[in-house]
């Protein structure tokens, strides 16, 4: 479990390391997660980083849905551990 969470923490680091690509990938732009908040996330455009947060999953407006780095979108709580 330790060199899973590791390799994670490893991987996370790596992506948010190389920060955004100079040149966007159309037709999509380049998603990655924030570091220290699953709340939030990273969106790309022509270089520059813009933090993005996730919306509520609910009503009451006490929940947001967490940055899933596997489908590139915000998920449910339960499907992305933070």
């Amino acid at each position: 479990m330790k060199i899973l969470f590791f390799i994670l923490a490893v991987g996370i680091y790596c992506i948010y390391a190389n920060q955004c690509p100079e040149i966007d990938s159309h037709p999509y732009p380049t998603l990655l997660p924030h570091p220290y908040d699953c709340t939030l996330f990273i969106k790309c455009h022509r270089g520059e980083e813009h933090i993005m947060e996730c919306p509520f999953s609910d009503r009451t407006n006490t929940t947001r849905l967490r940055f899933n780095a596997t489908i590139s979108a915000c998920d449910w709580p339960q499907n992305v551990p933070c």
